[in-house]
C-alpha cells in the first residue's frame, strides 16, 4: 500500500493511527475527543456496497485496520476499490449498545462520513491484484465460467479444507456434521500457506468427493488473492464452494468458484440448502411413483369389478328363458287341475 506522506497537517491521521487510537482503552474520553475533531484521514477504499437513500457505505483500509464508510452515492460512483489518498470528513458513532432510557452508552464503532475526497493513486496490493488477474486471464483460467451442482444419490461427499480449531473451521463442522446425508472429509491445511491450501485443493479431488468447501474466518485474507490458489480451484473437478473472510471481503479466489460465500457459515448453509431441495425433489418423485402405481391398481380393479358384472349379466339373461318356461308349465298345469276339477265335481 502507498504509504502516507511525510508531512500532515495538524488536523489530519492516517487510519491505522485512528483505530490505534479506539481500540487503546486508556483515557477514552480524551481519545473520543482527539477523533471527533479528526476531520481528514488516509486510507484505501477497501469496498462500496450499494445505494441507499442518497448515500453508500463501504469499507476504508490502512493496512490492518479497517472502519466504515458512508459517502454521498453521486461522489462513490466516481470511486474504484483499491484508491488511496485523503478523505475528508467527520467520524461518526454507530450505537450497538443502549440504555435503559434508549440513549448511547458506549462508543463502540465508529463510521468515516466523507465529504471529498482527494486521490493520490491505487494500492500496491489493489495493482498487485490486478497484474494476477491479467496473468490468470492470459493463461485462460479467468474469467471462470462455473459448473452447475452435481445431482448425486446420497450420502454427498462432500470435502471441507480448512485450518481446525479455528471459529470459521468449527462454525461448519457444527453445521455439517448434524446432516446424515453428508459424508464429511476433513482436509486439515496451514491457512496461512498457499502450498498447503493448494495440496488441500489437490488431496479432496484425489478423494473424488462430490464438493468443497475451502473456509477461512476473519483477519488477513490477502493470501487468497495468491494465483496459484485461484488456479487450483478453478481447475477443480469438484464442485467448489469458498467462504473466505466477512461480508465485505473480496479476494481473487472467489472469482475462480462455483459459489462464493460471504463467510464460513454461509458456504456450510449454502450445502444444507441443495441438500434440503435434493430431499425434497427425492421425496416428491418417491410420492408421484406411488400415486402412479396406485392409480394403475385402482384402474385394474375397476376393470375387473366390470368385467364380473358383464359376466354375471350376461349369465342372469341366459337363465331367463328356462324360468319362463317353467312359469308356463306351472300355470297350465294349474289350469289343467283346476279344469279337470271343476269337471269332477260337474
Amino acid at each position: 500500500m502507498t504509504s502516507a506522506p511525510d508531512t500532515m497537517p495538524n488536523d489530519s491521521l492516517t487510519l491505522q493511527q485512528v483505530v490505534t487510537v479506539i481500540n487503546q482503552s486508556v483515557v477514552v474520553a480524551l481519545n473520543i475527543k482527539l477523533i471527533e475533531r479528526t476531520n481528514r484521514i488516509w486510507a484505501e477504499l477497501q469496498d462500496l456496497s450499494r445505494d441507499y437513500n442518497g448515500w453508500t457505505y463501504g469499507t476504508l483500509r490502512d493496512g490492518d485496520f479497517t472502519c466504515g464508510v458512508r459517502l454521498p452515492s453521486p461522489l462513490a460512483q466516481t470511486l474504484t476499490p483499491g484508491q488511496i489518498g485523503w478523505w475528508t470528513g467527520t467520524f461518526e458513532t454507530v450505537a450497538r449498545s443502549n440504555d435503559s432510557r434508549g440513549r448511547l452508552s458506549q462508543y463502540d464503532a465508529w463510521r468515516f462520513v466523507v465529504r471529498t475526497f482527494d486521490r493520490q493513486g491505487v494500492s500496491e496490493r489493489r495493482e498487485q491484484l490486478r497484474q494476477a488477474e491479467a496473468q490468470l486471464t492470459q493463461e485462460g483460467i479467468l474469467p471462470y465460467h462455473p459448473k452447475e451442482w452435481p445431482l448425486e444419490d446420497m450420502p454427498w461427499r462432500i470435502a471441507l479444507i480448512g485450518q481446525p480449531q479455528t471459529k470459521g473451521w468449527d462454525d461448519v463442522e457444527v453445521k455439517l456434521a448434524a446432516a446424515s446425508a453428508l459424508d464429511l472429509q476433513r482436509i486439515p491445511v496451514n491457512i496461512g500457506q498457499v502450498g498447503s491450501i493448494v495440496e488441500g485443493i489437490a488431496r479432496a479431488n484425489q478423494a473424488r468427493v462430490m464438493a468443497l468447501l475451502l473456509v477461512r474466518g476473519g483477519g488477513n485474507v490477502e493470501l487468497f488473492d495468491q494465483p496459484a490458489i485461484t488456479r487450483a480451484l478453478a481447475q477443480s473437478a469438484a464442485y467448489t464452494i469458498a467462504g473466505i473472510g466477512h461480508a465485505t471481503d473480496q479476494v481473487m479466489a472467489n472469482l475462480a468458484v462455483d459459489y462464493a460465500a460471504t463467510t464460513p457459515t454461509d458456504a456450510a448453509g449454502y450445502v444444507l440448502e441443495r441438500l434440503d431441495g435434493y430431499q425434497q425433489r427425492v421425496s416428491g418423485e418417491t410420492l408421484r411413483q406411488q400415486n402412479q402405481v396406485l392409480q394403475q391398481q385402482l384402474k385394474d380393479l375397476q376393470e375387473t369389478l366390470e368385467r364380473k358384472e358383464r359376466e354375471g349379466l350376461a349369465a342372469r339373461r341366459t337363465q331367463n328363458p328356462w324360468i319362463l318356461i317353467a312359469i308356463g308349465m306351472v300355470v297350465i298345469a294349474v289350469v289343467v287341475i283346476v279344469a279337470t276339477w271343476g269337471g269332477w265335481r260337474g
